[in-house]
């Protein structure tokens, strides 16, 4: 070491100097008494900070084995539940659907219930919220309560987020309530413009409902989807950081043109009992189970099977270019037709390595009593239970009905007898009837159905 370098001096070394010479030092770094901004101690500081650290043992004994569900898998105490939805989706008749079952006390969606009161903070204004308390039976309950924002806003204009919550919650817990509804997050905490997608922004937002939700309280907030959409957790407008300071996330999505009532249910969370995917249905003011989307699908794809498939063999692939666009999944397909070969319904054969699929010639798909017992190869009634004038149909039994014919009215001119010598001609049957038809014009034939190809659609 060079004589003009001198080696280094350890803490330690440097508080025995000090000692040495009388010159007062504060304790070192790794005392106990040091506080956490650094800052020597002195007469009159803070005390120190104090971690409130726990074991898994201490968490295990003091938390409840199982959530406090006010709904099964879609709401509890000391929990937040975030619903996405596509505008005028449905989001307010779901949490409006939520709010009758926890009042009375019935399952919804076949889920259980907690019965408890409800506040509500809505931004609806009083005629569309009058409607959708009319159509879900509302309109006379006293055990629940409704803040309206444009309300708010004139009286109280300026009221900070933070203690509107505070204030609600506080009004909320005096009144009885466990459930607290914010519909809709963005209006309620003023996220205008681009603020949404801040991540800042968006947990500033939540913290008030985190705290709320540390009181006991059931927290349900609705947010808009954005226009892209996406899966359970991307799809809600705005930062992603709004998903991340949740509990239960639930996604509401049509499910197709064929039923407009019908949506499906996407739930992700921190607890088991959050449902997968669901599928409900709007149905005389309230939302009611239909089945899981796998279930619901498979029903879907056996129908279409047995309504499409003939005895021709068919690989998987042509079966489902005869299918409707979107009945199924390649995987379902594939499922539901060895369902059916295991019924009897259909048999199955080879074709090289691939496997094909026709309908088995001893199988008759269910005729409901009041449609026609005639059916084509594919299974489908040829008239569509639509009894033709005068004509005698067979049904299920063997036994023959006669269509019943429309009364009398009272404004409707009475039946006239024939001209004289003109004799009334006796009712063709079926066979002659097809027959005399056919003499004047072929038969109707079918439309092709639109077939899918790698994607497209084929005419």
């Amino acid at each position: 070491m060079s004589a003009d370098r001198l080696p280094p001096v350890t803490p330690d070394e440097l508080r025995e100097m000090a000692d040495a010479e009388g010159v007062p030092h504060g304790p070192a770094r790794d005392d106990p008494g040091w506080p956490v901004n650094g800052a020597s101690p002195e007469e009159g500081a803070p005390a120190p900070v104090v971690l409130p650290w726990h074991t898994f043992r201490e968490i295990g004994e003091s938390v409840p084995e199982r959530p406090d569900w006010v709904i099964q898998g879609l709401l509890a105490a000391n929990a937040i539940t975030d619903i996405t939805a596509k505008i005028k989706a449905g989001k307010t008749s779901l949490v409006l659907g939520m709010v009758k079952a926890i009042v009375t006390g019935e399952p919804f969606l076949g889920f259980p219930t907690q019965q408890g009161r409800v506040v509500i903070l809505t931004e609806e204004r009083d005629a569309s919220l009058r409607e959708g308390l009319a159509r879900f039976g509302l309109l006379d309950r006293d055990d629940c309560r409704v803040l309206k924002r444009q309300q708010l806003m004139r009286e109280y204009p300026g009221l900070p987020w933070d203690d509107l919550v505070n204030i609600a919650v506080n009004d909320a817990l005096a009144f009885g309530a466990k459930t607290f509804v914010v519909d809709t997050l963005s209006d309620w905490a003023g996220l205008a413009g681009d603020s949404e997608n801040d991540a800042g922004v968006a947990l500033a937002a939540e913290r008030p409902l985190q705290a709320a939700a540390e009181r006991g309280m059931a927290i349900t907030q609705t947010r808009h989807d954005r226009k892209a959409g996406g899966d359970v957790g991307d799809a809600g407008r705005g930062s992603s950081a709004f998903a991340g300071a949740v509990d239960i996330l639930l996604a509401l999505t049509r499910a197709d043109s064929s039923h407009p009532n019908r949506r499906i249910i996407t739930g992700l969370g921190r607890f088991d009992d959050v449902p997968g995917e669901i599928v409900v249905e709007l149905e005389d003011g309230q939302y009611v189970y239909v089945g899981d989307k796998i279930a619901v699908e498979r029903g879907k794809a056996r129908e279409a099977i047995l309504e499409y498939i003939t005895e021709t063999p068919l690989r998987v692939n042509a079966i489902r270019d005869l299918l409707p666009l979107g009945t199924a999944g390649e995987t379902t397909t594939r499922s539901v037709l060895k369902e059916l070969t295991r019924e009897g319904a259909l048999i199955e054969g080879r074709e090289g390595k691939a496997h094909t699929f026709a309908l088995a010639p001893t199988f008759s798909p269910p005729v409901p009593p009041e449609t026609s017992s005639f059916r084509d190869q594919r299974g489908r009634s040829t008239f569509r239970g639509v009894p033709l004038t005068g004509e005698t149909l067979p049904v299920k039994d063997g036994t023959t009905s006669a269509p019943e014919r429309e009364p009398v009215g009272a404004d409707s001119d009475p039946p006239q007898p024939p001209p004289d010598g003109d004799p009334v001609a006796p009712p063709l049957s079926l066979p002659e009837l097809a027959a005399d038809v056919g003499k004047d014009r072929p038969s109707p034939v079918e439309p092709e159905l639109p077939r899918r190809r790698r994607g497209r659609t084929v005419t």
